[in-house]
């Protein structure tokens, strides 16, 4: 008589027995799942880290995110992300993913029988990523690159599996790129498992994670249509996924995608400060069951006139009019504070814009502003340009980082995407070092 385990976590419709740490194959949040997987090329939130991390270089304030779903009624599948910038284009990222089954029988095989021991076990799998990323145009060699356009972006990430009495871990590496070409297009491209996680089980066995590369494309047809494409490269296979997304109104996004065997559906909902999104995924085997996924999400203000470092004094701004179209704000209108103990940073008198109609996500303030180096030596400019709703909170914020000679100056245009709806909004400056200055700033503000 000779006993053996089944292990049925192989039949839990992974459909990837031979593959290691086939877990990771679930997709991440509700939104880029609602998309057909279809995100290299968008990575704009914190699902980033599963498909190009590179992409969170773009990215503001600190966020959070989560998702829970059951996948074809058998094993969960939970998620939880952390994020935040930290410097200009700097951001890092904590994200925890995890699956699980229970109750899995243990059975034996005996003269040709299957037969039910009466016990049960446990499969369970996590994967930590630690992501960062900055803008290309940060390196010494290449500082003159526009800081908007290109970013790298790498996640360090653990894995570890336990079956039953036995376990298994290993590390590995990402790495991506994100080009932003303009308003419309935008391009990425990941190197996953870039240094191979090999899983060391406790048995002795050896499992490694196979490299694979994921190219994205997205292209935004207008202020309300998202097109994305997906190219998984695999070892021995390549994949095709294609998505959308498509603003109902001010609050509600629409969403579809379709996926090798599999279509997707789903919804987005911003309200203030959070997102709710919700995906359906198909399955087009009538073997296997649908999954739902939901994925709560928060971005926190931080960033407020009362926390900042300057003393905000409050003004009355004159209302832009339409035919306005240029006033110079003269350097002597500019304060300093000279009591931190930071670089001293200039405030530019509020300006403000009057804005009556909303997309979320989409609408943009341009602005123009001058600044000069008045030093006698090559000096980094730092300009940070807050938008505030007429209540206060921030609505968007765009900070550059432009390298000028002595005595150099530079006229720079910006586009703040705005994420809150206001009627109005106030226009902040901050400027550093005190060596710098700011010539001008053209008040013909408008939203895109």
């Amino acid at each position: 008589m000779k006993n053996k385990l089944f292990l049925l976590i192989t039949l839990l419709s992974f459909s990837y027995a031979s593959t290691a740490a086939a877990f990771l194959d679930n997709g991440a949040s509700a939104r880029s799942e609602a998309m057909g997987r279809a995100f290299t090329g968008v990575a704009d939130n914190l699902d980033a880290f599963y498909y190009n991390p590179a992409g969170y270089a773009a990215q503001k304030g600190a966020k959070i995110n989560s998702l829970v779903t059951r996948i074809n009624n058998t094993y969960d599948v939970l998620y939880l992300g952390l994020g935040t910038d930290i410097n200009q284009g700097d951001y890092v990222a904590l994200n925890v993913y995890r699956v699980s089954l229970g109750d899995i029988p243990l059975t034996t095989y005996e003269s040709g029988e299957v037969l039910d021991s009466g016990s049960s076990f446990e499969y369970g799998a996590s994967a930590y990523y630690l992501s960062y990323a900055f803008p290309l145009a940060r390196l010494p060699l290449l500082q003159s690159w526009d800081q908007n356009k290109i970013s790298l972006g790498l996640n360090i990430k653990y894995l570890t599996e336990t079956l039953q009495d036995y376990s298994a871990s290993g590390t590995g590496l990402d790495l991506g790129i994100f080009y932003k070409y303009d308003e419309q297009w935008q391009f990425g491209i990941s190197a996953i498992n870039l240094v191979e996680p090999i899983m060391s089980w406790s048995t002795g066995q050896n499992d490694i994670v196979a490299r694979k590369y994921r190219l994205g494309i997205a292209f935004r047809v207008d202020e309300s249509i998202l097109l994305t494409y997906d190219n998984l490269l695999m070892p021995r296979e390549i994949k095709n996924y294609f998505g959308m997304e498509f603003l109902l109104n001010k609050e509600l996004v629409f969403r579809a995608g379709i996926l090798p065997d599999n279509y997707a559906l789903g919804l987005g909902l911003e309200y203030d400060n959070f997102n709710f999104d919700y995906g359906f995924l198909q399955p087009l085997d009538s073997l296997l069951e649908a999954s739902h996924r939901l994925s709560l999400g928060y971005t926190f203000d931080f960033l407020s006139p009362e926390k900042s470092t300057v003393a905000l004094q409050p003004k009355t701004a004159p209302e832009v009019k339409k035919e306005k179209q240029l006033s110079f704000i003269e350097p002597e209108a500019i304060t300093k504070d000279i009591k931190t103990s930071e670089p001293a940073v200039a405030e530019v008198p509020q300006l403000v814009i009057d804005k009556r109609s909303f997309i979320a996500g989409t609408d943009k303030i341009k602005c123009f502003y001058k600044v000069k180096n008045n030093s006698s030596e090559p000096v980094f400019i730092k300009v940070s340009i807050i938008a505030l709703t007429d209540k206060g909170n921030v609505a968007g914020e765009r900070k550059t980082e432009v390298m000028l000679a002595p005595q150099e100056e530079s006229l720079i245009n910006e586009l703040i995407p705005l994420a809150k709806k206001a009627a109005s909004y106030q226009i902040k400056t901050y400027l550093k070092p005190e060596n710098s200055e700011l010539l001008s700033f053209v008040d013909n503000l408008r939203a895109d």
